[in-house]
């Protein structure tokens, strides 16, 4: 990471307030991936200072924040977001176990969402519904 480059850590009403933003909350929180919990989460948001916009989204920038995050803050698992040109790493801690491996997930079924796929498809809101439904059982089934 270069020398330029610094990270700060939200303060929780800094999150509490970014988490407002429905577009920014999509991608959640789902599962610990070392107890198996799924819903108490406590969520760690950083802002990356000094990364272009053109290297938001960068392998080598990423990896290099990546080892930052691992050697700096002990963080397994890390997503990188923007909002408003602005470059945030999401983070969480599992209340349970207080491990760092948390999994993250969109929830398909969040009415916006729905809406959203329905208008690039053309399909109503229950087409939607009923094909994600038939294809979340045939994914459990394998």
């Amino acid at each position: 990471m270069s020398k330029s480059t610094k990270i700060k850590e939200l303060t929780s009403h800094e999150v509490s307030q970014l988490l407002t933003n429905k577009k920014f909350s999509k991608l959640k929180p789902s599962s610990c991936n070392l107890c198996g919990e799924k819903k108490r989460f406590l969520r760690r948001i950083f802002e990356v200072y000094g990364v272009a916009k053109r290297k938001h989204s960068d392998d080598k920038t990423q990896n290099n924040i990546r080892l930052e995050f691992k050697q700096q803050y002990s963080i397994d698992f890390i997503f990188f977001k923007t909002n408003d040109g602005r470059l945030f790493v999401d983070s969480a801690v599992c209340e349970e176990c207080k491990s760092t491996a948390i999994v993250y997930d969109i929830d398909l079924f969040d009415p916006d969402t729905i809406f959203e796929i329905s208008k690039l498809t053309g399909q109503s809101k229950e087409e939607i519904i009923m094909g994600l439904r038939k294809t979340s059982d045939m994914l459990e089934n394998e």
